[in-house]
């Protein structure tokens, strides 16, 4: 049925963005609150 396609489609979607801003969350955690200064820097650079 199409109707579960879609829904399977919307769950793997949902999930990956999910997953994708934990990563980011914790990335910034992890990486950001020590350098601060640093990581703003290359960001404003690229």
């Amino acid at each position: 049925m199409e109707s579960s396609r879609g829904e399977k489609i919307m769950i793997t979607l949902l999930s990956l963005v999910m997953l994708g801003s934990i990563a980011m969350l914790t990335y910034r955690l992890i990486v950001v609150s020590p350098n601060n200064r640093t990581i703003e820097a290359s960001l404003t650079k690229s």
